[in-house]
C-alpha cells in the first residue's frame, strides 16, 4: 500500500508540473529565452576577418566585433561556438546555438532553412590570386585549378558562371583558409571567395596577391536565426545593427577590419 501511494504521488507531481512546463515553452519569446539565459550563443567558423580564432586562440573578426555590441545592446553576454560550417543548420535547430553569423550569405535555399535578418553588409564574389601568376578577368579561369571553400557563397558564384566548365578542376576545401594553404602551395591557382576576406588577405600581404577587376556575383550578408521560433530575437539583433549604423559603431568595425565601410542596408 505504501509503494502504491508514494507511485500515486509521483504521477500525481508530473501530472501538474507538465502543462506548466509545456505552457512555458511555448509562450517564452526567443528573446525572452536569450534573457532568461542571459547570454546569446553565436555560430561561427574559421572566415577571416569576419570570424575566426587569432594566434593565441581567441574568437575575433568583424561580425563578432558587431555581435559583442548587439549582445551589450540586448542586455545579455555573448558566447562564440565554434561550428563546423557544413553543420550549421544542424546546430542551430538543435539550439546548440542562437544564431549563425559570420559572413552567411543570404540566398533563397537559404531562406527555406533559416529566418534571416536584415541583410546588414554588401558582399562580392570575387578571383584571389597569386601576383606572380595574376587573374584579372573570369574567363583567364579556363583551364585552370581553382579552390572554393565548399558550400559557399565562392562554390555558388563559381557554379554559375559561364567559364565553370571551362575549369580544370573545382577543389572543394571545409574552410577557407585550407583553400588559400592550397594557393599558397601552388596546388590551385585562384581562390574564389568573397570580397571581404580576399581584401583582407591583400591586405596584410600586398605585394604576394591580386584580386581580380570583375567579380563573379554580388550578394549581402545576413545573420541565421531558427525557422520554426518568432521573430522578437531576429527583430532586436536588426534594431541594435539600425542603432549601431546610426550611431556610427559599426562603420568604425568595418574599417578597423576592411579599411572600407561596406556596412549598409540595402
Amino acid at each position: 500500500m505504501k509503494k502504491l501511494l508514494i507511485i500515486l504521488l509521483i504521477a500525481l507531481t508530473l501530472a501538474g508540473c507538465t502543462p506548466k512546463d509545456a505552457d512555458k515553452d511555448k509562450n517564452t519569446s526567443s528573446l525572452q529565452e536569450i534573457k532568461d539565459n542571459r547570454k546569446m550563443i553565436v555560430g561561427f567558423t574559421n572566415y577571416p576577418p569576419l570570424g575566426f580564432k587569432d594566434e593565441t586562440g581567441k574568437e575575433t573578426g568583424l561580425d563578432l566585433d558587431l555581435a559583442k555590441e548587439v549582445a551589450e545592446i540586448i542586455g545579455v553576454d555573448v558566447e562564440f561556438q565554434y561550428i563546423d560550417w557544413d553543420n550549421k543548420t544542424f546546430e542551430l535547430n538543435n539550439k546548440n546555438i542562437d544564431m549563425i553569423w559570420n559572413g552567411f550569405t543570404i540566398s533563397e535555399d537559404r531562406k527555406k532553412e533559416v529566418n534571416f535578418s536584415k541583410p546588414y553588409m554588401d558582399n562580392q564574389i570575387v578571383i584571389l590570386s597569386r601576383a606572380d601568376k595574376p587573374i584579372k578577368k573570369i574567363s583567364e579561369l579556363e583551364g585552370l585549378d581553382v579552390a572554393v571553400e565548399t558550400q559557399s557563397s565562392g562554390q555558388t558564384g563559381l557554379e554559375k558562371s559561364d567559364v565553370f566548365t571551362s575549369i580544370k578542376e573545382m577543389q572543394k576545401y571545409t574552410n577557407i583558409a585550407d583553400a588559400l594553404l592550397a594557393l599558397n602551395a601552388k596546388t590551385v591557382d585562384a581562390v574564389v571567395a568573397d570580397i571581404t576576406y580576399a581584401g583582407y588577405v591583400l591586405s596584410k600581404n600586398k605585394s604576394d596577391y591580386v584580386i581580380s577587376d570583375e567579380k563573379l556575383d554580388s550578394e549581402y550578408y545576413g545573420i541565421g536565426f531558427r525557422k520554426n521560433d518568432d521573430d522578437s530575437l531576429r527583430d532586436a539583433v536588426d534594431a541594435a545593427i539600425d542603432s549601431l549604423i546610426a550611431d556610427g559603431t559599426a562603420k568604425d568595425i568595418s574599417i578597423k577590419w576592411l579599411d572600407k565601410d561596406l556596412i549598409l542596408r540595402p
